[in-house]
């Protein structure tokens, strides 16, 4: 199934063809994200892109586990891999899943994920990788390994901008970007490969890189894409999980996201919960929203490097035939 718009005129990518922009994205998230992250994507696209039609279609590697639900909304809405692989998109975007495994070779969708990165790459298809797809894409492409971190890497941390490249033409040389992950990557080992950082962050490390060869492909190990509910909402979520006791340690407060006042309310529910160790104790979880206004400008970010992506990128609509996209699968 395809979602077919005109997109927001406050978009940025001023494209002169009126033939419609086609877009796959392939959303890996799992059930519980899975509506979320569609829609977040399908808004930073409109946020991007103006003056020409704008095509998205929806795609999920069979093999990432689903529930009913998801198996439903899957079924009901998006196109198959076949599909994908039939009719090339103008530009692809491929979101992480929550990791299983330590080492991403061994989940289940590995063989499904590292192919359908050698199809983009020999087809030269503009491409966005979301976090763990970012990890996963250099790991096969380079054999560069992402490494675990002493502790999560959560909140919102500024970064420093490469502003001098094309990929961050009309960005700031300082933004906030939002991260959630256990394991990073390298900045030398990126470098050496030939990939350039486009952000970087002190505190968080890379927060975006990118790469041209066949096409120009964008790399987030941040979540420029995310609402700004949602480090709230994935907060909330250990929370639950510590209480149920499926996580040994009551998790830590992300970084830079709520106010002082909001930290406070927040150290003191933790006190109590862990006294109790009730899940009902989240019935008492204080009112707070995380994020100061100030902060939340990292979607204005997104759209201006989405719309950069894609003005490099995407001059005219693939032409890739369905015989080579066949073949190269």
């Amino acid at each position: 199934m395809s979602i077919v718009t005109k997109s927001a005129p406050i978009g940025r990518v001023q494209a002169s063809l009126r033939m419609p922009l086609r877009v796959a994205i392939l959303n890996n998230m799992p059930d519980s994200a899975l509506i979320r992250t569609e829609e977040e994507f399908t808004s930073l696209l409109h946020a991007a892109v103006s003056d020409r039609p704008l095509e998205i279609r929806m795609y999920a590697l069979p093999s990432v586990l689903r529930g009913e639900a998801g198996r439903t909304h899957i079924a009901a809405n998006y196109l198959t891999m076949e599909a994908l692989y039939r009719q090339p998109p103008d530009a692809l975007i491929v979101t992480g899943t929550e990791p299983l495994a330590a080492d991403l070779r061994l989940e289940r969708y590995w063989t499904e994920l590292s192919a359908l990165i050698e199809w983009a790459d020999s087809c030269a298809i503009p491409a966005m990788f979301s976090c763990l797809a970012a990890h996963a894409a250099v790991l096969h492409l380079d054999g560069i390994a992402r490494t675990p971190l002493a502790s999560k890497c959560f909140g919102v941390f500024r970064h420093d901008v490469e502003t001098s490249h094309k990929l961050m033409a009309g960005v700031a040389h300082s933004v906030a970007l939002p991260h959630t992950r256990w394991n990073g990557l390298e900045t030398a080992a990126l470098e050496y490969a030939g990939y350039d950082i486009l952000c970087h962050s002190d505190t968080s490390g890379i927060g975006m890189f990118a790469r041209t060869r066949g096409a120009t492909w964008l790399f987030c190990q941040a979540h420029p894409e995310y609402a700004h509910a949602n480090l709230l909402r994935e907060y909330r979520r250990d929370v639950r999980r510590f209480l149920r006791r499926d996580r040994a340690t009551y998790p830590e407060l992300p970084q830079g996201y709520f106010s002082e006042g909001e930290t406070q309310l927040l150290i003191a529910f933790r006190h109590r919960a862990i006294a109790q160790m009730d899940p009902r104790a989240l019935e008492a979880f204080p009112l707070v929203h995380g994020v100061t206004p100030s902060r939340q400008g990292w979607r204005n970010v997104a759209a201006q490097v989405f719309a950069n992506w894609l003005n490099q990128s995407v001059v005219t609509p693939s032409v890739v035939g369905i015989d080579a996209a066949i073949r190269t699968h």
